[in-house]
């Protein structure tokens, strides 16, 4: 039987969450202020925190992929232009999301194969293959928002500095082949940061340094905090298809919360978001992301989406 504090347990729970967690909100203020769900994030991120995942283990980065997205789609954009999905495989160009919803459940073996076999996003950057975290892509416009979701629980002094070297060598591999991509870097660090003398402002000082047109178009910081007793007290065996089981373990009020430790205004998750879906709206046209002008601008907006989306049918030909 599969172990609750396994790999497959974690995607799991990650699936139940985002399927009990509504996109549909307006979450724009009329100041035209952003405004996150926090409750998603925390649910997110208390599974791998009461699994007790290291950090080499990336599930509290790839928790925090999720709500990003999860975030982007509330914010408008379509539940398949936006990696990763809500529902597995993660990632899933558009034309084959068509080809999964036409097949339904009863997808035939070769398509299960050929869907099972996406799970990362790369992108070819000006020197480099690189995977990427979150991304709002398509064929005929290519990368339009790459986002890089970092953590770091401990040791900040040992490795922030070689994080900043790796970040800037990233951000000038990207830019140099989407220049017109909104790219943005969001660092998740644990409250335990402020013990190290210095450590948290370096940190704040390099994020905004980060800032930089000919880098990343923002950049985010969240500070969570967890007690040392939640830190893997999921033990023992879950049954997997066991889907009550699971919603009421995903329903456990969240381990990980948002520290009184803030990052600066213009770091704040936010602002963040705010930025990054104001730069893909600027880089294009009306036509596109109709959903997202709305719901920013508080309005309908008069214009008929341009881009087909997966799934409609195609134009006739002559």
């Amino acid at each position: 039987m599969p172990d609750i504090r396994g790999t497959e347990a974690f995607e799991r729970f990650l699936d139940v969450i985002l399927s009990t967690s509504t996109t549909d909100r307006t979450p724009w203020t009329p100041e035209n202020r952003y405004r996150p769900d926090y409750t998603v994030l925390q649910r997110l991120l208390s599974v791998p925190v009461r699994q007790g995942a290291a950090q080499q283990s990336g599930r509290l980065a790839r928790a925090t992929d999720a709500w990003v997205a999860h975030e982007l789609r509330c914010a408008g954009f379509g539940p398949n232009e936006v990696w990763p999905r809500a529902k597995r495989p993660r990632v899933l160009p558009q034309p084959l999301a068509g080809v999964e919803a036409a097949a339904g459940a009863e997808q035939p073996a070769a398509i299960r194969r050929v869907l099972r076999g996406w799970s990362q996003a790369y992108l070819l950057g000006q020197y480099y293959r690189k995977q990427v975290d979150v991304v709002i892509a398509d064929w005929d416009r290519g990368p339009e928002l790459i986002v890089s979701t970092k953590s770091m629980l401990s040791s900040y002094w040992n490795n922030l500095r070689n994080r900043f070297e790796e970040f800037v060598g990233d951000a000038r591999n990207l830019r140099g082949r989407y220049p017109l991509a909104a790219i943005g870097i969001l660092f998740v660090v644990r409250s335990t940061i402020t013990e190290e003398t210095g450590a948290f402002d370096f940190l704040v000082d390099m994020l905004i340094r980060l800032r930089n047109p000919d880098l990343y178009d923002t950049a985010g910081l969240l500070v969570v905090r967890w007690d040392d007793d939640d830190f893997g007290s999921w033990k023992g065996d879950l049954p997997l298809t066991d889907a009550n089981d699971l919603a009421a373990r995903a329903e456990v009020p969240a381990a990980v919360s948002l520290s009184p430790v803030e990052a600066p205004e213009l770091l704040k998750p936010d602002r963040f978001l705010a930025d990054l879906i104001s730069c893909v709206l600027a880089r294009t046209p009306v036509t596109y992301h109709v959903r997202s002008r709305e719901l920013r601008a508080g309005r309908a907006i008069p214009v008929k989406e341009e881009h087909q989306g997966a799934g409609e049918p195609e134009p006739d030909q002559p």
